[in-house]
């Protein structure tokens, strides 16, 4: 009886050591993965044998349970420097976050918390430009949520858009893409105390309807304004800068210009015709990558024939005068052209007409001038100055 018991007892040890190995050669071929030697899948806590897709399995039918390892935020974004971020192999790794109290999962750009089982109406508002240029001009716009209690934040933009910083964070940087499109929708789910809420903004491309229903992309700023500024509210950063026609480089800005001020220039703009429609961009186009200089048709039905156009109707009340002395016209909703007047050939590039009118190039060459279109607070049409003269610039998507 006692040599029974005593083997009985040598089985159970060898069980235990062969549960244990068996443990440990699962453990290796998770941190091996490719290993060929190493590929026994293992049930631990049952002799149930493992499913066919389990390499793992824990069973407890008492009180033991997998305790993952514990960090505090802290800890864990110290973990998460540039060489981790750059390691894809550390993608799905998780740690239970002993601040938020949550297990979370690390899926390569951020920590994904599994406390994200109930959804909050959001009572936040994202800030940051309803509209921006699309194409991208290569200027990232910032977007921001202001949830103080929040631990935890990931954003999500449109399809080629790109995040360039803050990830993460509760603010962001973001370009649209670089192709034409009319807007997406960017938003954040914030994490707090366990639940999470997603909040939302629409983004709109600027333009302008140069027909009653053909709708093209415009930038939202004049050539060689602050593009972080306000494109919508008149103001000094808004202004640009001011070229002669054909030329690559600006004569002059709000501020300061050549002088003295040069004659007219043999580049180009367009196809170096007087054709109205020609969509084309020389090699001296200033505008950014995928825009150009817009042609007299769409220049003149943006502007000059806005108030024909039945789709938006441009009333004398659109005129916006700042109180600081600012001034511009709004074509519809998402164009706005500041009043940023000309630099004139004849009195030595001297600005002229400053928030009083808006001159602005097109394309199309006009015998020895070249088209554009002017405004002021009560009139709009077209124009056929000299090349010399300094005008502003709107570039349109091609």
């Amino acid at each position: 009886m006692a040599l029974f018991l005593l083997q009985k007892l040598i089985i159970k040890k060898k069980m235990k050591v062969i549960k244990i190995f068996l443990l440990i050669a699962a453990v290796a071929t998770l941190l091996l993965g490719n290993s060929a030697s190493l590929n026994a899948q293992v049930t631990v806590g049952s002799n149930k044998n493992p499913e066919k897709f389990s390499l793992l399995e824990l069973k407890s039918n008492s009180d033991k349970g997998l305790r993952l390892p514990q960090m505090t935020t802290v800890q864990r974004d110290a973990m998460a420097d540039e060489t981790f971020r750059a390691n894809t192999e550390a993608m799905g790794l998780q740690i239970f976050n002993t601040t938020t109290h949550c297990v979370e999962t690390w899926n390569g750009t951020v920590w994904i918390s599994a406390c994200w089982s109930s959804e909050e109406p959001c009572n936040n508002t994202i800030t940051g430009p309803e509209y921006i240029s699309i194409p991208n001009t290569g200027v990232a716009q910032t977007y921001s949520v202001d949830v103080p209690e929040a631990t935890s934040y990931v954003w999500s933009v449109p399809s080629g858009w790109t995040i360039t910083l803050g990830q993460g964070t509760a603010t962001i940087k973001i370009l649209p893409a670089t192709t034409v499109q009319a807007g997406g929708t960017i938003s954040v789910k914030v994490n707090i105390s366990g639940s999470n809420m997603t909040c939302s903004k629409e983004i709109k491309a600027c333009g302008a309807y140069i027909d009653n229903d053909v709708w093209s992309n415009f930038m939202c700023h004049n050539l060689g304004a602050d593009e972080t500024a306000d494109p919508f509210t008149p103001s000094q950063d808004i202004v640009g800068d001011y070229y002669q026609w054909g030329d690559a480089m600006p004569q002059g800005t709000k501020d300061s210009f050549t002088s003295p001020w040069p004659s007219a220039p043999g580049s180009y703009y367009g196809d170096n015709t007087n054709n109205p429609s020609a969509k084309v961009k020389s090699p001296t186009d200033p505008c950014p990558p995928g825009y150009r200089v817009p042609n007299q048709d769409e220049l003149n039905m943006a502007v000059v024939d806005a108030v024909f156009n039945s789709v938006i109707p441009k009333p004398e009340t659109f005129w916006v005068d700042d109180d600081g002395g600012y001034n511009g016209d709004m074509f519809g909703d998402a164009l706005f052209l500041p009043a940023a007047g000309y630099r004139g050939y004849r009195g030595n590039g001297a600005l002229t007409d400053y928030n009083l009118a808006g001159n602005y190039w097109s394309s199309t060459l006009y015998s020895t001038g070249a088209y554009g279109a002017n405004f002021d607070h009560e009139s709009q049409g077209d124009a056929s100055p000299n090349r010399a003269y300094g005008y502003s610039i709107r570039c349109i998507a091609q």
